[in-house]
C-alpha cells in the first residue's frame, strides 16, 4: 500500500479565540465550542461550522460551560520543553502507585486503596490535574521524524460532547484534545527495494 504524507516538524497551534461560555462576554477566550446548528460537531471557528452548514461556533451544546481550563484559579503551568501543563494549586487527584506511565505519571484514578486492587499498588500517588493553558493560550503540538523509519505524529483538535452529562463534566467536553503517536516504518523508494532516505535523493 502506498501512502502520500506531508511531513513537517513545525508546531501546529489550536488557537483560543472563542468566548468562554461560562464567563461574561470578553472575559476570557477558549479554543473549542460546538456548532449552533449541530451540537455534535465540535469547532474551533465559525468557518468550520459554516462549511458544514451548521451555523456558528458559539454554543457549548450538551457539554459543560467552557472555561480556559479546569484549574480552580485558571492558572495552568505549562512545561516549555514538553508542552504539558498541570494546575498550579488546588486541583489534586489520587492515582494508584502500582500502575503508572514510564515517566511516573498515574494512569488509574482512585479514591481508596480498594480502587487499586489488581494493580500491585495503593492509592498514594497524588498529582495535580492536567491542563492545556490559560486564557487565550494556543494549544500547540509538534511531531518529530528521523532520517529513516519512525517518528512521532502529533495532532490537536476539538472533542465533541457525548450523550452522557457526567462524562462531559469529568472530561470537559466539548473541549480541546491533543494526541501524540510514536511509530516506526520501513520506507522504500518507488522501486520497492531501495531503502528510502529523507528527501529521496538516494532513490534510483
Amino acid at each position: 500500500m502506498a501512502l502520500a504524507l506531508n511531513v513537517s516538524s513545525a508546531p501546529a497551534p489550536l488557537p483560543a479565540t472563542l468566548n468562554c461560555t461560562a464567563l461574561p462576554p470578553g472575559t476570557a477566550d477558549c479554543p473549542c465550542l460546538v456548532c449552533s446548528g449541530d451540537q455534535t460537531l465540535a469547532c474551533n471557528s465559525d468557518t468550520e461550522c459554516s462549511d458544514a452548514g451548521a451555523g456558528a461556533c458559539d454554543s457549548n451544546g450538551s457539554g459543560v460551560a467552557s472555561l480556559p481550563n479546569s484549574c480552580s484559579d485558571f492558572n495552568c503551568v505549562v512545561d516549555s520543553e514538553t508542552g504539558e501543563g498541570t494546575c498550579a494549586t488546588g486541583n489534586t487527584f489520587m492515582f494508584c502507585d502500582g500502575f503508572t506511565n514510564s515517566n511516573g505519571v498515574g494512569v488509574i484514578a482512585c479514591a481508596t486503596n480498594g480502587d487499586c486492587a489488581g494493580t500491585g499498588g495503593l492509592c498514594t500517588l497524588e498529582q495535580e490535574q492536567n491542563c492545556f493553558g490559560n486564557d487565550g493560550d494556543d494549544i500547540v503540538v509538534a511531531g518529530t521524524f528521523g532520517a529513516q523509519g519512525g517518528g512521532v505524529l502529533g495532532a490537536n483538535f476539538c472533542f465533541p460532547p457525548t450523550n452522557n452529562p457526567g462524562i462531559n463534566g469529568a472530561g470537559g467536553s466539548p473541549g480541546p484534545a491533543r494526541a501524540r503517536i510514536a511509530f516506526d516504518f520501513d520506507a522504500k523508494c518507488s522501486d520497492g527495494t531501495t531503502d528510502y532516505r529523507l528527501g529521496g535523493a538516494n532513490c534510483p
